[in-house]
């Protein structure tokens, strides 16, 4: 469990990073009850996407690595694919609704 809480730990630290990165206020990113999803829809927002109503913000695993972390982002509406590098434009991905 302990691996788990440093996982995390720093799958928030990049979020930080990259929200820092593309111009988020320290107040916006700093602040305790922002979680994953409004962080992650904030920047599929900055890069053109609509993301009105962010749901939810799932690490994948599957498609992370080191140097950046992959996020499945649901929106009412909308499911996207999210890899975060720091100092990097995302390379979002819109995924089907049906899974």
């Amino acid at each position: 469990m302990r691996k788990s809480f440093h996982v995390e730990r720093a799958a928030v630290a990049i979020l930080i990073t990259v929200s820092g990165a593309f111009g988020l206020s320290s107040q916006a990113i700093s602040a305790p009850e922002d979680k994953p999803e409004q962080i992650v829809a904030e920047q599929v927002r900055r890069q053109g996407y609509p993301c009105a109503e962010p749901l939810s913000a799932k690490r994948d695993s599957k498609d992370s690595q080191p140097h950046g972390i992959v996020w499945i982002l649901e929106c009412e509406g909308a499911r996207y694919s999210v890899p975060l590098i720091p100092h990097r434009a995302a390379a979002v991905e819109k995924l089907d609704q049906s899974k």
